[in-house]
């Protein structure tokens, strides 16, 4: 377990920042589909976070909230695609990131409903940097995106499955690592 766990840290460590996003359409395939949410450090670790706050959260809720960043994450895709880059983009991904980091750390205090609200806005800004990319490139892209973007909230819902077995708080880890990764990123 904690080789596992390790090794997300170490890809979250590793991982390009949020600058990533040039407005150049350079995910041409489903191999660049796929590799960008785990290649970049911004959407590695929010949707390894949505996965995270899922498995926590009541037992509806573990489903819903995956499945509305996804389907939000599309319209935004959609908004990117049809509207290109906004200058404000790369600060509205850094302070979901940031926001994100302090729902972990307070989880215990945050409604499912607000969960559920934030989750969808913070899907958005995160969808409509992947339309930038993927630009008029097809659906390939995008269905190495979407399968991306479930197996990191599926690693997210298994690291709180595996904090009992690891006796780490994840979420105080992931929340601080969040607070962390945003605070730099809106600094950049």
């Amino acid at each position: 377990m904690r080789k596992k766990l390790f090794a997300i840290i170490l890809l979250t460590l590793f991982s390009s920042s949020a600058s990533a996003h040039s407005g150049n359409a350079i995910l041409t395939g489903f191999y660049e589909g796929f590799m960008h949410p785990i290649a970049g450090v911004d959407h590695l670790i929010m949707m390894v976070a949505v996965g995270l706050l899922a498995a926590q959260s009541e037992k509806y809720m573990r489903w819903l909230l995956p499945i509305t960043f996804i389907a939000m994450m599309a319209v935004g895709g959609v908004l990117g695609v049809s509207s290109g880059v906004f200058h404000i983009l790369e600060l509205l991904i850094a302070l979901t990131i940031f926001i994100m980091g302090c729902m972990l750390l307070f989880s215990g205090s945050v409604s499912s409903q607000l969960k559920l609200l934030l989750v969808s806005l913070f899907a958005l800004p995160h969808g409509w940097a992947h339309g930038v990319e993927i630009g008029t490139n097809g659906l390939s892209p995008l269905f190495g995106l979407l399968i991306a973007t479930v197996l990191l909230h599926i690693i997210g819902a298994f690291c709180w499955q595996a904090q009992p077995l690891i006796k780490l708080s994840i979420n105080r880890l992931a929340g601080s690592v969040m607070l962390v990764a945003g605070g730099l990123l809106i600094l950049n």
